[in-house]
This record gives C-alpha cells, structure tokens and sequence, in this order.
C-alpha cells in the first residue's frame, strides 16, 4: 500500500500539458498559454497627453510667473482619435485625455491652471518638457514579450491583449473526462427509487470537480456491476477521452468489478490502494496512454481521492505550472478523536483571524458516506497517523478545497 506521497509522484509523472488550441480571447479566461506572445505595437503608439489639459511648447511658457504671465493665443483642438499635423509656436491647443500631442508641442498644462478668455490662455507658471505627456513605447515596445509560455490568462492578462489587437491565442486543450459510476443499487436521478437503491451522487459531483478543475466532464450511463459491461464501457472511454474516471467496484468484493475490466482490458495498472482515509482502494492504470482511474463509490472517499491526486492532475494537463492547493496552517476550534494507522483528511471550514492565523473547525460526521459533511465546507484539514486525540489549538496541515497556486502538494 503506498503512501499518499508515493501515490501521487507515480501519478504526476504520468500527466503532461496536452496540445494547443486556438480559442477567442473572451473564452480564453482561466486558461494557461501554450505560447508566448510578443506586443505588436509600440504602447501608447505615439505621444498621447495623459490628461485634459492645453498643449504648448515649454519653449514658450520659460517667461510665465503669477506677477508676469503668459497669454497664448488658443489654437487647434486635439481629441482621442484624431490627429493634428503641427502645433503652431505662440498658441495653446485644447487638447483630452489619450489624445495625440501634436508635433511641435512637448507638455500639456493641466486645465485647472490655466484661466481660459475668450480667444487667448493665461498661464502663470513656466512648465518643463515631457509633463503630462506619456512618450510612445513608454508602456510597451513592438516585440516586447507580453506574456510567457504556461502564463494564466485573467482580467488583466485579457486587457493587455485586447489592447495589441490581439483577437485570438493559443491555449494548452483542456483534458475529456470520462465518468463511469458502477453499482446495481445505483438509480439515475429522475427514475423512481426502488428497495435498497441508492441515488446516483457521485456522477455529478465528480462532474461538478472536473468542471470546477478547469477540464471538460462527459458523464456515461451507469454501469452494473457486471464485468463484460464494465469492460466494454471502459473500452469505449479511451477511444475518445483523455482521463477515464470511475467510481465505485474498486474495492476488493466479489461485485466489485474495475480492477478486473482493466486485467482484461490490458491496462497496465501502476497501483491499487493508498493509506489514506477515507479511499484507501484507489486505482491507477494506463490504456493505450490514457489514464483510468478508479476511485472509491463511498461518495466522501470519492470526493477526497479527487481532490487530493486528480484535480492535480487535471490541472497539469491544463498546462497550470501550479497545480497544487496552497499549504496552510491550521489551530483546531474544538478536540476531536480519530482512528490512527493511516492519515485521515477531515472536511472542514477555515477562517482567518486577525492576527493573520488560522481555525478550522472540523465538521461532526466525517464518516465516509456522510455526504453531508461535503456541503458547506471549504478545506481538507490532515489528522494524524500516529495521533488520535487532538486538542483544541492543536497544529495541523490543510488545504482549500478547489485550491492552486503552489508547485508541491500541501499533503507531502
């Protein structure tokens, strides 16, 4: 049985960026680049004024004081969009914000020093070259690299683009998942139940992690538990998907059916069972380069071994240099008792306090069918192998759920 930190290095070797594809800018948000891209146009793309105000020639301001001012006559009116050829010695141009400075002129006074009458512009103040002018290429030069291979494409990286005209990019694909839920007392939501049927959860949770993890979900039907149905479902998600995930049949009862289908199959199975709790009858194999994965049908175990070694994963074939949740340390609200042999991962809720340290409170059940202890909780909080009485303000590791941002798992 491998270690949590055994099992996912052999699994992350496993996952690499898929290819790139070209995607609008608009749906480009969240996702990381498969190139990088260098700026097209110098930014801004000539002397613009940064702000309302009048353009001169510092030249003839060099005389201007409070008990001598400056009269210039007003000249042209410069707007954002428009263009003047020259500016003409002796006058002041009204120009606005973004608008380009014309030649000959080389600062802008701002409109609130200045007294405006009739066809002439008092100043009082002398002004030097350059003030309130933003210089062409100040921002940006044309073939300045803007933004790298595996960068994260947000708000801001968004603006950026969309100001070098930039309409389309490349983007690293985002994976398929394939989802099986295997088990006879399953019943698909809508159907009537039936004695000692169970509702379908886990399809549409583990739907709701791939989607939320940045990949594409493809639920299948549900599979019995019946060998040569399971094995041809399987068969068929490889075909088209670029990570099977099953859940439920992964244990070692006579209904349990996945490890089977892919001896069948001919996967190569890496490994079966971690010591971890809830999930310890994790499996990973290989099919024709593809990944099955197939994770436990108890929905918490499912929920966890997701988080903990697929959302990873995901991420890394999205091309996120960093995938993992971000380690944090946290002070338990209230004690709590556990069994010991295997580290356990408790659902629970975090808040930051004051002095910038953090409380999780553990949630009551944490048993691994209670599915309610999922609902309204935002991290996993590690308990101890070797420790089952924990106390109040006892230290442990946690991570958010949902969580990225850092290079190494928060759990090894």
């Amino acid at each position: 049985m491998l270690s949590v930190a055994e099992a996912l290095d052999r699994m992350m070797r496993g996952f690499a960026p898929l290819g790139p594809e070209r995607v609008m800018l608009p749906v480009a948000l969240g996702r990381f680049l498969a190139n990088g891209i260098d700026a097209r146009w110098d930014a801004p793309a000539f002397d613009d004024s940064a702000m309302d105000g009048w353009a001169v020639r510092a030249a003839d301001l060099e005389a201007a004081s409070a008990e001598a001012p400056v009269r210039l006559r007003v000249g042209a009116t410069c707007r954002a969009g428009e263009r003047q050829a020259s500016h003409e010695p002796g006058t002041a141009a009204r120009i606005f914000t973004g608008a380009p400075v014309p030649a000959g002129a080389d600062a802008v006074v701002m409109q609130e020093h200045v007294q405006v009458d009739g066809e002439a512009v008092t100043f009082r103040a002398p002004i030097r070259p350059g003030v309130n002018v933003r210089p062409r290429g100040s921002d940006l030069r044309a073939g300045q690299r803007l933004l790298a291979p595996a960068d994260r494409i947000g708000p801001g990286e968004i603006a950026l683009l969309a100001s070098q005209g930039i309409a389309v990019v490349d983007v690293v694909r985002r994976p398929v998942v394939a989802i099986v839920s295997t088990g006879d007392e399953l019943v698909e939501l809508g159907e009537p139940m039936r004695p000692a049927g169970v509702h379908a959860s886990n399809g549409y949770a583990l739907a709701a992690l791939v989607e939320e993890s940045g990949a594409i979900a493809r639920c299948l039907p549900l599979a019995r538990d019946d060998l040569g149905q399971i094995e041809q479902i399987l068969r068929d998600a490889v075909c088209w998907a670029d990570v099977v995930i099953s859940s439920g049949g992964a244990s070692v009862g006579e209904h349990d059916r996945i490890r089977g289908a892919l001896e069948r199959l001919g996967a190569r199975l890496d490994f079966w069972k971690v010591a971890i709790k809830p999930g310890k009858p994790l499996i990973v194999a290989w099919l024709d380069k593809r990944p099955l994965i197939g994770l436990p049908g108890n929905p918490v175990s499912a929920f966890v071994t997701f988080e903990i070694f697929v959302r990873p994963c995901l991420r890394r074939m999205l091309g996120d240099p960093a995938p993992f949740a971000e380690r944090i340390l946290v002070r338990l609200a209230e004690p709590h008792r556990h069994g010991t042999g295997r580290p356990e991962f408790a659902r629970a809720r975090i808040e930051r306090l004051d002095d910038g340290s953090y409380r999780a409170r553990l949630h009551p059940r944490q048993g691994s069918g209670a599915v309610v202890s999922l609902a309204g909780t935002d991290a996993l909080v590690v308990l101890p192998a070797d420790r089952s009485e924990l106390t109040v303000d006892d230290l442990l590791v946690a991570a958010r759920i949902g969580g990225r941002g850092s290079t190494t798992s928060p759990y090894v």
